[in-house]
């Protein structure tokens, strides 16, 4: 029951930090008009903020993303639910179709 509560609240609560704080690289980059995160780095604190941010990209990618990956796609394999030993069993297979449709929805974005 104490998830029911707290997991919407607390999910509020972090998307609600996180879109408070890009506000203010989203208000640089729109100022300075930089195409990545290092070039905001850059223009906005030298090569040593550079440096931090890309290394900061570098984390995400490394740490993160993997992660995230794995999360998505065993939930899109819960929701399946094939049966085991099919195709459908293996998480390699929904693995690579959310990063073929994070890819193409990257794309698209562009």
């Amino acid at each position: 029951v104490l998830g029911y509560v707290t997991g919407p609240l607390v999910l509020l609560a972090v998307s609600s930090i996180t879109l408070f704080a890009v506000r203010f690289p989203l208000e640089a980059a729109a100022e300075l008009g930089p195409r990545t995160l290092g070039e905001l780095g850059a223009l906005a604190g030298g090569p040593r903020l550079r440096a931090a941010l890309e290394g900061l990209q570098v984390l995400n990618m490394v740490l993160w993303m993997p992660f995230a990956l794995s999360t998505a796609a065993a939930s899109v394999q819960y929701v399946v639910d094939a049966p085991e030993g099919s195709a459908g069993d293996c998480n390699v297979l929904f693995c690579l179709g959310v990063m073929a449709a994070a890819l193409l929805l990257s794309q698209a974005v562009r």
